[in-house]
């Protein structure tokens, strides 16, 4: 599975999939055959994926930097939002809504058992696709928030406006991630314990175990 991340960031990191060019171009093609599965698609999931993956990067970096450029002001000057009440800073808030997105570097491995490794995981490979397909909309959530006080920020630094930007590129990434997500979890249902059709980018893919 190593390989597989290192090869698909390598992927995502090119300037036509970065900037969502293929990614929406492929999922537009996908939503004009009627939704309907094709093997290339486990390989897309997994490039916008590292898409997605390196939209957070830059935002984990970009985070602490702005934290002590804002220095006092994030805990004694905090914009005034909805959520921000009972003594909460914006900045606590917002450490644990950006770094609560660690759970998507790590559901890179879902993601894989899902479209080049189904059955090789610690749950069912119908389970595994289905909690993927889950998880990449509560990430959509959780970067809606995220952007929310990303915005709010932006009284206490200009510079915020940059986190404010990958987070809605972040968004964007995440819509067609997750609606072929779904369809990968309808596909593996229809299918049994084999899951989707598996993309043969890379090699010879094992199959799942008939007791997977």
């Amino acid at each position: 599975m190593w390989g597989d991340i290192r090869t698909y960031t390598c992927k995502a990191a090119m300037p036509w999939n970065v900037t969502m060019v293929m990614p929406f171009l492929q999922w537009f093609k996908w939503i004009g055959t009627g939704m309907k599965w094709a093997p290339e698609i486990n390989d897309q999931i997994n490039v916008a994926y590292g898409v997605h993956c390196i939209y957070l990067f830059i935002n984990f970096i970009l985070t602490p930097i702005f934290r002590q450029l804002v220095g006092d002001a994030a805990l004694t000057v905090a914009p005034k939002t909805a959520l921000n009440s009972g003594g909460i800073s914006v900045w606590d808030l917002m450490n644990v809504l950006t770094y609560a997105h660690t759970w998507c570097f790590l559901s890179t491995m879902w993601g894989l058992s899902v479209t080049r490794y189904p059955g090789y995981c610690c749950l069912k490979t119908l389970s595994a696709a289905r909690f993927f397909a889950v998880w990449m909309i509560v990430a959509i959530l959780f970067d809606i928030v995220a952007l929310y006080y990303h915005i709010n920020l932006i009284e206490l630094g200009t510079y915020y406006a940059a986190t404010v930007i990958f987070t809605s590129l972040d968004i964007i990434i995440l819509i067609p991630i997750s609606t072929w997500s779904i369809a990968a979890a309808i596909e593996t249902q229809k299918s049994g314990s084999t899951g989707p059709t598996p993309g043969s980018a890379h090699g010879t893919v094992k199959v799942a175990p008939a007791n997977a």
